[in-house]
């Protein structure tokens, strides 16, 4: 796959509106620098094996971990509590994170629930963390596949809009 876990799931929250243009989220791949107080850090993480297939190859299902910093407790809460339920709610949903290249995200499992890492004690400013820790089940398609060709049987969800399309 070209895009990882991260790349992937941070296009998914810009899409929602969970992230980068909305509310002045700032949000950043594999990092989360000092600034600006109001921040998602979205990071590759350890996947979780799955066995392997007849061919001898391994099936690992890549983790990612969100970090969100905010310093109105309230205000950081509820955007965790979205970011999650919109993890949760991700179904067969194709992601486009480079111009020719779709990613089909088939399903985000949650590794437990939010966990609130309170303030940083260094962090003279007083901000508030939580961290979101998840596995991915995704897929690459080419962006022909979507406009002309089979991909499979099933049903897409199309991105912000909560329509579910067949595939064929």
């Amino acid at each position: 796959m070209s895009a990882s876990a991260a790349e992937v799931i941070y296009q998914l929250l810009v899409d929602l509106e969970l992230a980068e243009v909305s509310d002045g989220w700032e949000t950043y791949i594999s990092f989360m620098p000092d600034e600006p107080n109001i921040a998602i850090g979205i990071y590759d993480a350890a996947g979780r094996p799955d066995g392997r297939v007849m061919t001898g190859e391994k099936i690992i299902h890549p983790g990612v971990q969100i970090r969100i910093r905010h310093p109105i407790y309230r205000t950081g809460a509820q955007r965790v509590r979205a970011i999650a339920t919109a993890l949760d709610n991700q179904i067969k949903t194709v992601v486009a994170v480079e111009s020719d290249t779709s990613y089909i995200l088939h399903n985000v499992s949650r590794q437990g629930d939010i966990l609130s890492v309170g303030m940083d004690e260094q962090d003279k400013q007083r901000r508030h963390y939580w961290t979101i820790n998840a596995v991915l089940t995704y897929a690459e398609i080419p962006i022909v596949a979507l406009i002309g060709r089979s991909i499979g049987s099933g049903f897409v969800r199309t991105i912000g809009t909560g329509v579910f399309r067949k595939i064929a």
